[in-house]
């Protein structure tokens, strides 16, 4: 029924599947995944829930709970699924599943958590494993992703060289990919970091410019806040943003190289 796309049908089935066997953990699993697939997502959550309290093991289930609950807000309960998530494939010794990109967002996801609760130790652990991992799957999203994570709390904890470092090695991987929202949020982020480290505004301006260009085919919210930021600092800059414009490509790679020495230059 599900193949041939007759989901309502297999749903009712397996109500009747679950009212005989209600403890069969695979059913729930796969009853749940159809009741979020006809959005009835309170009645998913209930049987992913009976899942893992008839077999803890149950990866699947634990994963789409803190997918969810992610998706509600509840970080830390979400965390809780993803931690049980990466404890059973760490126990099925699956250091190379055929599918890493789970494994690698629940890495990431786990160490949100942790920054959130101001576990930083932990939180850098996490990021840290998930790029190493990210590298070694040839996952470049997600490894992006996991440093882009790891810049922003490198910030916080004012560890400004090694903010610049993870910010720098996750645009360079961005320029291999084709996600372009993704890429623009990068140096938009990018340009907001470098105004606060008092960079040169040429860099600044630059990095936005080129995140407007990225955005061009895709308007709409992004894209516009990244234009008001990138007309603010145009007329920071004056007539210094015509010669930017002309050598956008050679001075967005100069804001590459930049080292931490440099990110206690003045304007």
């Amino acid at each position: 029924m599900i193949e041939a796309g007759r989901d309502t049908d297999a749903y009712a089935l397996f109500q009747k599947i679950i009212a005989r066997w209600p403890r069969n953990a695979d059913a729930l699993v796969n009853y749940g995944m159809l009741a979020h697939r006809l959005g009835h997502d309170e009645e998913a959550v209930d049987n992913w829930q009976r899942a893992v309290d008839v077999d803890p093991g149950q990866a699947n289930a634990q994963l789409y709970l803190a997918q969810v609950l992610d998706q509600q807000g509840q970080l830390q309960a979400a965390a809780r699924h993803y931690r049980m998530y990466l404890e059973i494939i760490a126990a099925r010794h699956e250091k190379n599943p055929s599918n890493a990109g789970p494994l690698l967002a629940a890495l990431i996801k786990v160490a949100d958590a942790d920054a959130a609760i101001h576990h930083e130790s932990d939180a850098s652990k996490g990021y840290n494993a998930a790029a190493s991992f990210a590298e070694k799957a040839r996952e470049k999203t997600m490894e992006s992703l996991a440093l882009i994570h790891l810049a922003d709390l490198q910030e916080k904890q004012d560890d400004i060289h090694g903010a610049a470092q993870s910010y720098q090695r996750a645009l360079r991987l961005d320029a291999t990919l084709s996600d372009a929202r993704s890429a623009a949020s990068d140096w938009f982020n990018y340009a907001q970091f470098l105004r606060k480290q008092l960079q040169p505004e040429r860099y600044v301006f630059a990095c936005l410019l080129h995140a407007e260009n990225i955005l061009q085919s895709s308007p709409g919210e992004e894209l516009t806040v990244i234009s008001q930021a990138r007309k603010e600092s145009e007329a920071r800059l004056g007539q210094e943003a015509r010669i930017v414009r002309r050598k956008l490509d050679e001075t967005v790679a100069e804001s590459l190289t930049l080292q931490f020495s440099a990110l206690a230059a003045t304007k």
